[in-house]
């Protein structure tokens, strides 16, 4: 995207098909499945891709989006590297969550209350049910 030119993705796994299809949604490529993966269908998509004036007017226009962002991530770098000389460690940027313990960073201890809660009422509903149809059988006229 950041050079301009349209693309042709063959995602794998992972969240490569959702990227593949944003880049497809957005018009600056084209997505070919990897089951249908075939000497015909890739040479379909070259031809759809190069031929196709909007995919390459959009893969422009994104890289024209794009094109001030590396100098820019050059500058933020260099900024915060001012800052760290001047300033030293700042404790303030520090995550809190470095400090927890393994139960109190997942929640472990909310987790188990939880499931606990949830165990106990389903036992409940259980012996309830029981109870209840227990009755219901147990109520029979007597016959004489």
């Amino acid at each position: 995207m950041f050079h301009g030119k349209p693309m042709i993705l063959i995602p794998l796994f992972g969240d490569q098909l959702v990227n593949a299809k944003n880049v497809e949604r957005i018009g600056t490529g084209t997505l070919i499945e990897r089951s249908s993966l075939n000497k015909k269908t890739f040479t379909d998509a070259i031809q759809r891709t190069l031929g196709n004036r909007e995919i390459l007017r959009e893969a422009a226009f994104v890289a024209s989006l794009l094109a001030g962002r590396a100098q820019q991530y050059r500058n933020d770098i260099a900024q915060w590297a001012k800052i760290i000389i001047e300033h030293g460690r700042m404790n303030h940027l520090l995550m809190h969550s470095r400090n927890l313990n393994l139960i109190q960073y997942y929640s472990l201890d909310v987790l188990a209350f939880l499931a606990s809660l949830v165990v106990s009422i389903a036992f409940l509903l259980l012996w309830l049910f029981k109870c209840l149809f227990s009755r219901l059988r147990a109520v029979k006229p007597k016959r004489d």
